[in-house]
Order: C-alpha cells, then sequence, then structure tokens
C-alpha cells in the first residue's frame, strides 16, 4: 500500500454489497493505489459488481485505513449477495 494520503468518503454501518466497499474512497483510481492494483482492474470489478476472493485480506487491510474496516465476513456477505442477486435476474 501506498502512503499517499486522501480524503476517505464517509461510510456508517454493514457492508453488504461490494458497492458500499467502493464507495469508502473518493475514485476507483484511489481505491485501486490503496490496495497496490492496477486502475483498470479495479475498474473492472466495479463494472462487475464484484471484488474477486483472492484479494479480500488487501482490501480488509486497506479499510482498516480509512476508519471503516470491513471483515472478510462482510466481503463474505457482499459475495453472497451479489450471487443472490444474479440468481434473481436470471430467474
Amino acid at each position: 500500500m501506498t502512503g499517499c494520503i486522501f480524503q476517505y468518503v464517509a461510510y456508517h454501518g454493514r457492508v453488504d454489497t461490494f458497492e458500499r466497499v467502493f464507495q469508502l474512497w473518493p475514485t476507483v483510481a484511489d481505491f485501486a493505489r490503496a490496495i497496490d492494483e492496477q486502475r483498470g482492474t479495479v475498474q473492472q470489478w466495479r463494472n462487475r459488481g464484484r471484488i474477486p476472493s483472492e484479494y479480500w485480506v488487501k482490501v480488509r487491510d486497506a479499510t482498516a485505513l480509512t476508519g471503516h474496516a470491513i471483515s472478510i465476513d462482510e466481503l463474505a456477505a457482499a459475495e453472497a449477495e451479489t450471487f443472490l442477486r444474479s440468481r434473481e435476474t436470471q430467474a
């Protein structure tokens, strides 16, 4: 993670969708820098509405720096919500 300091978007409450994770940063580029990933990769995640599980530890660690720490359990809940929504749209 970089030593960059920027204004985080305030979020209060439980994270139950990946969009709420993205909302913790002002921009996708800021989020990408916080987890040391390419902006284009993170933009693809946002477009798809999910964050691959292999990045969850990086995301958890980066959110702790925002003052709005997200647990792996919350990321798993967001994944479950994404899965359920995709099944509803297929039905």
